[in-house]
């Protein structure tokens, strides 16, 4: 079995999950936020549960959009992964 051709869906699914786990990340530096103050650290809500969890979300998605580009190309070229297992 070859694996030549990856669906661009698939990063949809990547960029949702970047997301929601940087959601999580942004409320817990939410709870915590007295202790990265001490640190000298800004923590503002809006930074910290819509801004980062954005960016986060549309930054894994292009760099998940680029790396099936990029495995699509190299397939098609001849080097797809395969799980087929010789036997000789």
């Amino acid at each position: 079995m070859k694996l030549i051709n990856i669906r661009y869906k698939s990063a949809v699914f990547f960029g949702i999950f970047s997301l929601i786990l940087s959601l999580a990340l942004g409320v817990v530096q939410w709870v915590n936020r007295a202790s990265y103050v001490a640190m000298g650290y800004e923590v503002s809500l809006v930074k910290v549960l819509v801004t980062n969890p954005i960016i986060s979300g549309i930054v894994t998605y292009i760099m998940v959009v680029v790396a099936i580009l990029v495995y699509n190309f190299v397939a098609k070229k001849g080097f797809p992964l395969c799980w087929e297992i010789s036997r000789k």
